[in-house]
């Protein structure tokens, strides 16, 4: 089974769970962490390590962080030791979506998914509503 670990500063995590489940409606194996005044990185990283611990021998973890060298990504950092994990930072709904949907998860499958939420971040500055005034598709 693929599990998925959302893990950020805050709410972040548990916003992006509840987004998924909506977009989807898939709500399980995705968890949520966040680090926030009463619950701090330690407790995190426990229960993660916990959860990878009690599971399946053929059970595959995709965690997920919100910041690239951030405390709760750093945290995390030596389970990529682990061939059970993959561990991955820049959390957006278009990378959990990809994920999600994936019906295999491997690093190739996981390069898939970074290359796609990355064209999903698009700057709509000005420039993009003169062309489009100037009669051109919207995308071109």
């Amino acid at each position: 089974m693929i599990h998925f670990i959302l893990a950020s500063h805050s709410e972040l995590a548990h916003g992006m769970k509840e987004t998924i489940k909506m977009l989807t409606g898939i709500d399980e194996p995705i968890s949520a962490y966040g680090l926030k005044e009463n619950v701090n990185v330690i407790e995190i990283s426990e229960a993660i390590r916990e959860k990878i611990k009690n599971s399946s021998d053929g059970d595959i973890f995709v965690i997920v962080t919100d910041i690239p060298g951030g405390s709760v990504n750093n945290a995390l950092l030596d389970l990529v030791n682990s061939e059970k994990v993959y561990l991955l930072s820049g959390m957006n709904v278009a990378l959990l979506l990809n994920l999600v949907l994936k019906p295999k998860i491997n690093e190739k499958e996981i390069a898939e998914c970074i290359e796609l939420a990355t064209q999903s971040i698009v700057f709509f500055g000005k420039d993009i509503f003169e062309k489009n005034t100037e009669g051109d598709d919207f995308f071109d």
